[in-house]
C-alpha cells in the first residue's frame, strides 16, 4: 500500500522494522494522533477547561494539516484515522463523564454529539466550512448536551 510504503520511506526504514513496532498504516496514524495531542487530553484533565481543549487540538490538527489531511482521507474505512477520533473522543467523554447515571437516551446524545463533533471539528481544520478556529470552538461549546454541561458543570 502506498501509505505503508510512503511511512517506511519517511521513516528510513525496512519493512519488518515498520512491523516490529505498528500493526499497519491504521495503528501508525492513531499513534502519531495520541501523540500530538497527550499534552492537550492530560492539560484538559488537570483543569478541564473545554474551550482551551478544543482550540489547542484545533490549532495542533491545523498546523499538521498536510499529515492529518491524509489520514482523515477515508471516512468511511473503519479502520481510518477518522473513525479512531470518533471512538477515542467517545471513550474520553465516557470517562470525563465517569458514566454517572447516564441513561441510554443520554448515552445516544453523548455518541451523536462526538460523532458530530468530531466531523465540524475536522472540517473546521481542514478550511472545508468557512469559520475561524475560535468560532468552530465557541460552536461546539454552544452545542455540547445539556446534561454533559451539568455533569461536568460547564458554563
Amino acid at each position: 500500500n502506498n501509505l505503508d510504503n510512503n511511512s517506511m520511506i519517511i521513516a528510513h526504514v525496512s519493512r519488518p522494522t515498520f512491523y516490529h513496532y505498528f500493526t499497519d498504516k491504521y495503528n501508525l496514524s492513531n499513534c502519531l494522533y495520541d501523540k500530538l495531542l497527550s499534552e492537550t487530553y492530560n492539560d484538559f484533565l488537570a483543569d478541564r477547561d473545554f474551550r482551551k481543549y478544543f482550540f489547542k487540538s484545533f490549532l495542533i490538527l491545523k498546523n499538521n494539516q498536510a499529515i492529518f489531511e491524509h489520514l482523515f482521507a477515508n471516512p468511511d474505512d473503519q479502520n481510518s484515522l477518522y473513525s479512531y477520533c470518533i471512538k477515542s473522543n467517545l471513550e474520553r467523554f465516557k470517562s470525563f463523564l465517569n458514566m454517572k447515571l447516564i441513561s441510554n437516551e443520554q448515552l445516544i446524545q453523548l455518541h451523536t454529539y462526538v460523532v458530530g463533533s468530531t466531523y465540524v471539528g475536522w472540517q473546521i481544520v481542514i478550511g472545508d466550512f468557512e469559520m475561524s478556529l475560535e468560532e468552530g470552538v465557541n460552536y461546539l461549546i454552544n452545542n455540547i448536551p445539556d446534561f454533559i454541561k451539568t455533569v461536568l458543570q460547564i458554563d
